[in-house]
């Protein structure tokens, strides 16, 4: 899977599970928490759906700490390569 294939779920789980303020774009340079402000209980929610959708477990860091897509990314396409 490409790290573009990858991207686009990211940003489809993104856009159907949370609850993002009117207008927002998701670029791969967005944090998480500080531009498209997702909770805690949303991050957790992406990361489950992530996990289901490929049938992969992720890195603890992917909930808890301040992330980029960019960085989730990169996570992912780590976890399935």
């Amino acid at each position: 899977m490409e790290k573009a294939e990858i991207f686009a779920l990211v940003k489809e789980i993104i856009e159907e599970h949370t609850t993002l303020r009117e207008g927002t774009v998701i670029e791969r340079s967005s944090c998480l928490e500080d531009d498209l402000h997702i909770d805690s209980m949303e991050r957790l929610v992406v990361v489950m759906e992530i996990e289901k959708e490929l049938g992969i477990q992720l890195h603890d860091d992917h909930v808890y700490k301040k992330t980029t897509i960019q960085e989730l990314v990169d996570g992912i396409y780590a976890a399935v390569n």
